[in-house]
């Protein structure tokens, strides 16, 4: 079979190795690839920890300079930027509540005004409170729907219409 002149996204985990390979072959040869966007910027939300982090890391593989969310745990988001510098890339620490509005808002406009537009954004922000539904309170009702759910609406909304005003394409 005759490959596409040009891809748009990565293996996936349900290609093959060998399609994973084969693609890495193309990469040593100079095949251009999308995804290879040296000093575009990309937000990771949640980056201290687990799949956060090791989107984080990915990214900066790719090329890209990565804002490293946390709420809480600056010492865990601060091991993802020094495992981005290890890697060689670039990155800058963001602190904020993903589940409110007003500061997601405040620090995301202040970051945009001071670097510019966002690339991309990967809202990675999720938590969960284990409990029969019966058993479930309101208040762990609400935490996993602001973080879960609204967190995607607070985080995007202010960096949208600069992503858009950019053109320079971008995802979320």
């Amino acid at each position: 079979a005759q490959r596409a002149a040009s891809r748009t996204v990565r293996p996936s985990s349900f290609e093959t190795a060998a399609d994973a390979a084969s693609q890495d072959e193309d990469l040593k040869r100079g095949d251009e690839m999308p995804g290879r966007l040296n000093g575009k910027v990309a937000l990771v939300t949640a980056a201290g920890q687990g799949i956060g982090r090791a989107i984080a890391q990915k990214l900066a593989e790719e090329g890209f300079v990565v804002g490293v969310h946390y709420h809480q745990d600056e010492a865990g988001a601060q091991e993802t930027l020094e495992a981005i510098h290890a890697l060689g890339g670039a990155g800058r620490l963001l602190q904020f509540d993903v589940a409110n509005r007003a500061q997601c808002r405040t620090v995301l406009e202040q970051d945009i005004a001071a670097h510019g537009a966002w690339y991309g954004v990967v809202s990675n922000a999720g938590i969960t409170r284990d409990a029969a539904f019966p058993a479930l309170s309101d208040d762990d009702w609400d935490a996993v729907i602001h973080t879960n759910l609204d967190s995607f609406y607070n985080v995007i909304q202010p960096c949208i219409m600069p992503m858009i005003s950019a053109r320079q394409g971008g995802r979320i």
